[in-house]
């Protein structure tokens, strides 16, 4: 995600020389729906039976590639 992030900033700064934008272009990043990992559908329905503090705490690592 780090690396990944990177290269998006790059880019953008390489695009910025040429654009005649003076506003940066917003940079989105997605890690995948948690219920992905539970092959049952749910990330689909976004129902996952889990608090936001779970949530949080499942994505850290593969946010901040620990």
């Amino acid at each position: 995600m780090q690396l990944s992030m990177r290269l998006a900033f790059g880019a953008r700064e390489e695009a910025m020389k040429v654009l005649s934008r003076k506003v940066k272009p917003l940079i989105a990043a997605s890690v995948g729906p948690y219920g992905a990992s539970l092959a049952d559908g749910s990330e689909y329905r976004g129902n996952y039976g889990v608090s936001i503090e779970d949530l949080k705490s499942s994505y850290r690592p593969a946010i901040l590639n620990n």
